[in-house]
């Protein structure tokens, strides 16, 4: 029979943050100091009383990940584009990974130049697709370059206007 294996990640880090905690000790003065702590349900408090009391159970480990700008280059305006250019996820668009959009972002592409694909005639030579496909895709994007993009303060901020 195999053992059951649990893990639980805690992921954390952001623009001007603090620097991120390395061990489980560091963790709640680090969740302390954020904006919006304030809100964290009880059960986020639990479990961290749960890790520090189990920390040599929980083997924790700590990684750091850079993330470097953000950034959206929109092809749909640029003048001039080789015939039947077409990029896709990241050389259109780099996301924020703690957000988990790139795959959604990549689906979205490859899904847009599907349907632009589907919509030209099978004959050599074949029309630009360059066009069409940025013109279809750049709006599809643009929910997801706002979330990525909007700086999460401003977020709690709205949100406890609402």
């Amino acid at each position: 029979m195999a053992m059951a294996i649990f893990e639980v990640h805690i992921t954390t880090g952001g623009w001007d943050s603090p620097e991120s905690p390395h061990s489980i000790a560091e963790l709640r003065p680090y969740v302390k100091s954020l904006y919006g702590q304030e809100n964290l349900p009880d059960w986020a408090w639990t479990l961290l009383d749960f890790l520090e009391e189990h920390e040599e159970e929980c083997s924790p480990f700590h990684a750091e990940a850079k993330v470097g700008p953000l950034n959206w280059i929109r092809w749909h305006l640029a003048k001039n584009l080789p015939p039947n250019f077409v990029a896709i996820g990241d050389a259109i668009m780099k996301l924020n990974p703690v957000y988990g959009q790139g795959i959604t972002k990549a689906c979205i592409d490859v899904t847009t130049l599907d349907a632009v694909l589907r919509r030209i005639p099978s004959t050599l030579p074949l029309p630009d697709v360059s066009r069409p496909f940025f013109n279809r895709e750049a709006p599809r994007v643009q929910g997801i370059w706002r979330v990525t993009s909007f700086p999460v303060v401003a977020a709690y901020e709205l949100l406890a206007d609402a």
